[in-house]
């Protein structure tokens, strides 16, 4: 069947993705993804219509539709938003996307924006990039890097504009992409020195973690250096001490982390943490609203105040909001005297885009009904408050019968069509328009509006015709609220509702049923609809029958006439029903004349005739064997007793169905599971004597890994887990005797086969096999990090502890350069190696593992191709090594970060990227608009 513009309204989320995905390109479809972008309640669909918006149209026409709808709650949808703008944005765009460079919490939005920004404006935005280079997250510094790297490959004015920045490491590593450069080991800061005990200086944050429960000594002031910590566990219980503490300096010095709120967990750490404090947060807000040098903690006691409604403070925060920037302003609103916001929206400036304080301000307006005051506002340029403005006007002009209507007639001719929609509402309320006026605008929203009320209802039969499935539904739904239970339905409502009757969107035909049944065409299509492939369009045509009054001898007149079969059965079955002593004449009448075995056998009852034998034709179930795996070579895991496949797969990117079918096709048995890896936990409850789980905890204290543990076992509906491992192990204290017993009773008490630890620490791992027996170890290993070839494997081969590799790609860069492998032979190095039994592969999507599986026909690599990787991945690491000296500096342990933060010194963070794709030096000319050259039309 054809798909239909109303597939984008479906129930199921994986039917709305289907349908953005393959509806055919038209501008129909363009409004309606604009509406599923607005308007849908899931996150990834409004994503997916985002993308979808800028593939269909690449012009710069869905641009201010996306720029709308910039400000989602979700950064995946302001995301695609941005990769959509980088596309067919134009300098429009510009203000918008340099506020995200500088001001959004997600680090991946600002480092989208950065790449949307350099496509659309290249070296113009110069000032936005080389911000950039100071970010707090090393991810965004290094897309400004890639950016600026090629701005300046070819364009010597570029490079010297660049290198007048303030001195840095980030800096430097960009000047050396330009050229031969003097690398110099970076110096830091004088930090101040830590006040957590030593044994919280453990760079094990599970250890950290662990010792703080049971460490009751620790000083207010060094918790507060936790709550940076990347470890959530670490940094939520740091929290909860902190607030039993009391300590208001404490509490104080936690404000001061609200100072950079892009460094990721901080500012919602630090809001746990305040909103927990009870009224201890008084005496705190007090304080910051005295501070005029502290623009975070400022925001946060101005938030406070409105939220608790603490009057006494009003004056205080309404004073540090006149002394500060739009930020500050925007939060404080609710408690601003009416004069003095018309005041602020005429001179908004600051650290957020000026829009959106005006909008802001607009909305509160409205909100208190001071319809004078939002008159006063400036809505050029800023739709939202035009619209706000003519909703305003009319509620004023529908209250006084004497006033005008001209600034709401007027609104009809507005470009943008959020204004037009409202002011075509009101004015159809009113009267003052036929709703046919509005009926060939171009925009939908428009259309759909002129069609509330009653006074609409004539113009909505016509309006069923419409190409978006909004205002067939706004039609149908007017004509429903008008002449439902009626008998004067005006002809052109019967033929729209027998035309709604038979459409493709079932939910117009289940609102058609009940509606013009004096009508017998209408009525026959209702009988129709009793046998619909949809339940709730049955229901409502049978339920229409119920009320309807001496409809038995129009419906026993119908009903013999071309109805479907399905439809033609429920008919009968409720004429029978309904004709009590007359059910028996009727049934053996109709069974005299009727062919169709499943209407036969419904009349068969009440006829009280023997139903019919329903042939059926002969059908033997064939069970089909599974497809046998191909033969694969075997490795013995360690000492644990079993065999695995050499490859196994990781479920971090959610690998689809089809994708974890293919890898058990071709033999892979060996899957590492984590929760939130949805996809592979259904795969692995589905196959569960067929395939093998590592899986582990990023606690270190008994009783956590005992509910990871058992919270495992019961996610994936198992009796064992094959391998438990203490996740991502930095220190010795994290895999030392004691946490070997822990595993090793679990082992005992048969819930795990082989335990072990992660970790990217070589010489960690050769000291813990060798002081303990662990069965399994799971570590870095690629042609560019080989070091547990000499440091490791020889300790693991003679301990007979299975070695689990991961990262045989280098995060992707031993996969670009100059005679650069292919992943499969990657993957072969690695499992080439004497002592590694499997290497770990995480493909993001079916293509990936599809290259990844090759490597299980021939695990090993010649010695060549050995020696030609290793020298590959000599090159890479050196670049690798570069790049974390000069650009990922470490990243933040809690007490370092703590120091620097506390002495005004913002360190970077750590994350994932996948940055896109930038075009070549060449292309990137200062005299051009976009980084990508000009934009084609």
């Amino acid at each position: 069947m054809m798909m239909d513009l109303h597939e984008l309204l479906a129930d199921a989320r994986p039917d709305r993705l289907r349908a953005i995905r393959e509806l055919p390109a038209s501008e129909a479809l363009g409004f309606a993804l604009r509406r599923v972008l607005y308007t849908d309640r899931d996150a990834n669909v409004r994503a997916a219509a985002a993308r979808r918006i800028a593939a269909i149209d690449p012009s710069d026409a869905p641009e201010p539709w996306l720029l709308d709808a910039l400000a989602d709650r979700s950064p995946l949808v302001r995301d695609a938003i941005l990769r959509a703008l980088s596309r067919c944005g134009t300098t429009k765009s510009v203000p918008a996307l340099r506020a995200l460079v500088e001001h959004d919490q997600m680090w991946w939005i600002r480092r989208s924006a950065i790449y949307s920004l350099a496509a659309i404006s290249g070296a113009a935005e110069l000032a936005a990039f080389t911000g950039a280079l100071a970010d707090p997250f090393w991810r965004v510094r290094h897309a400004a890097v890639r950016v600026l790297t090629v701005l300046g490959a070819r364009d010597p004015e570029v490079r010297d504009e660049v290198l007048e920045t303030p001195p840095s490491s980030t800096l430097t590593f960009l000047r050396s992409s330009w050229g031969p450069a003097a690398i110099e080991a970076p110096t830091r800061a004088a930090t101040l020195r830590s006040e957590l005990p030593p044994a919280l200086l453990d760079p094990d944050p599970a250890v950290v973690t662990a010792r703080l429960a049971t460490d009751r000594d620790v000083t207010p002031r060094a918790l507060v250096e936790l709550l940076c910590d990347p470890h959530t566990a670490l940094r939520e219980l740091a929290a909860e001490r902190l607030v039993a503490t009391g300590d208001t300096a404490a509490f104080e010095a936690a404000l001061d982390w609200l100072e950079e709120p892009r460094i990721p967990h901080v500012v919602d750490t630090v809001h746990y943490l305040l909103d927990h404090l009870g009224d201890p947060a008084s005496e705190l807000a007090t304080r910051a609203l005295a501070r005029h040098d502290r623009i975070g903690a400022g925001r946060w006691a101005i938030g406070w105040v409105v939220a608790t409604r603490s009057e006494s403070l009003y004056d205080d925060a309404r004073e540090r909001a006149r002394r500060g920037d739009d930020s500050l302003r925007r939060v404080a609103l609710p408690i601003v005297d009416t004069d003095e916001l018309v005041t602020w929206a005429s001179g908004a400036a600051g650290s957020i885009p000026k829009g959106a304080l005006v909008d802001a301000i607009a909305a509160e307006l409205h909100g208190r009904r001071a319809y004078d005051a939002l008159a006063r506002l400036d809505g050029t340029g800023h739709p939202r408050v035009r619209a706000l403005q003519i909703d305003a006007r009319a509620r004023r002009e529908s209250s006084d019968e004497g006033s005008r209507w001209s600034e709401v007639d007027a609104a009809l001719a507005d470009p943008h069509h959020g204004p037009r929609a409202i002011a075509a509402r009101w004015l159809v309320r009113a009267g003052r328009i036929d709703p046919a006026s509005v009926a060939n605008d171009l925009d939908p929203t428009v259309r759909e509006a002129a069609l509330s009320g009653s006074i609409a209802a004539p113009a909505a039969a016509a309006a069923i015709h419409d190409t978006d499935p909004w205002v067939r539904r706004a039609a149908m739904r007017t004509i429903s609220s008008a002449y439902r239970d009626r008998e004067d339905v005006p002809a052109p409502v019967v033929d729209a509702t027998c035309i709604a009757l038979t459409a493709i969107d079932p939910w117009l035909r289940q609102q058609a049923c009940g509606i013009a049944l004096q009508d017998d065409r209408a009525l026959g299509l209702t009988l129709s609809c009793l046998g619909d492939r949809d339940e709730m369009v049955r229901a409502a045509a049978l339920d229409a029958l119920e009320h309807l009054a001496d409809s038995d001898a129009r419906v026993r007149a119908l009903v013999a006439t071309d109805l479907p079969s399905p439809a033609r059965a429920m008919a009968y079955s409720w004429l029978v029903r309904r004709l009590d002593d007359a059910a028996t004449e009727l049934a053996r009448t109709a069974h005299a004349g009727e062919t169709d075995p499943r209407v036969l056998a419904v009349l068969a009852g009440a006829a009280g005739i023997e139903p019919p034998v329903i042939a059926r034709a002969p059908h033997d179930r064939i069970e089909r064997a599974p497809t046998p795996a191909p033969s694969t070579e075997r490795r013995p895991f360690g000492r644990a007793g079993f065999t695995v496949a050499p490859l196994a797969i990781s479920g971090a990117y959610d690998p689809s169905t089809r994708a974890l079918d293919a890898a058990a096709a071709a033999g892979v048995d060996l899957y590492f599971w984590e929760p939130g890896y949805d996809l592979l936990t259904r795969f692995v409850r589905s196959r569960r004597d067929r395939v093998r789980v590592v899986t582990g905890s990023y606690h270190a204290d008994a009783a956590s890994i005992r509910l990871d543990v058992d919270r495992a076992l019961r996610t994936l509906r198992r009796d064992v887990l094959d391998a438990f491992l203490l996740f991502w192990t930095r220190s010795p204290a994290r895999v030392d005797p004691e946490a070997y017993a822990v595993l090793d009773e679990l082992r005992r008490e048969g819930k795990i086969r082989a335990i072990g630890f992660s970790t990217h620490h070589r010489e960690l791992a050769r000291t813990a096999i060798e002081a303990s027996p662990w069965d399994v170890v799971m570590i870095r290993h690629s042609a560019a990090h080989p070091g547990i070839e000499t440091e490791l494997l020889p300790a693991a081969r003679a301990a007979n502890t299975a070695i689990l590799t991961f990262s045989a790609l280098c995060y992707g860069r031993m996969l670009s350069g100059p005679n650069a492998p292919s992943p499969s032979e990657c993957y072969r190095y690695s499992l080439s190696q004497p002592g590694v039994t499997a290497c770990i592969s995480a493909p993001r999507r079916y293509r990936e593992l599809a290259e990844n599986l090759d490597a299980l026909a021939t695990p090993l690599l010649p010695a060549d191709r050995i020696a030609a990787l290793r020298e590959h991945g000599a090159g890479v690491r050196a670049e690798s090594q570069r790049f974390n000296t000069l650009l990922r500096q470490p990243t933040r342990d809690a007490a370092a970060a703590a120091r620097e933060m506390l002495a005004a010194e913002l360190p970077p963070s750590d994350g994932e990227s996948a940055p896109r794709r930038l075009p070549t030096a060449s292309q990137a000319r200062r005299s051009r608009t976009r980084l990508g050259g000009p934009r084609r039309r």
